[in-house]
């Protein structure tokens, strides 16, 4: 298994979700403060989500390139 990861994974680089989880959100939100409202912290979620997406895409270009 571990020589099978090491060739599927280069060095430097982690498996992760595609999609954040609510478990990498509370992980993120640790010791931050929450939005005030629900309205605000959809808003934040929504913008978390968007930026997460778009490290996961600048990532795998850097695999792909």
């Amino acid at each position: 298994w571990q020589a099978a990861k090491a060739q599927a994974v280069p060095e430097g680089f982690a498996v992760v979700p595609i999609e954040i989880t609510s478990k990498q959100i509370e992980a993120y939100m640790k010791g931050k403060v929450f939005p005030a409202s629900i309205s605000e912290h959809r808003k934040f979620v929504d913008r978390l989500s968007k930026d997460y997406k778009a490290m996961i895409e600048a990532a795998q270009e850097q695999i792909n390139d």
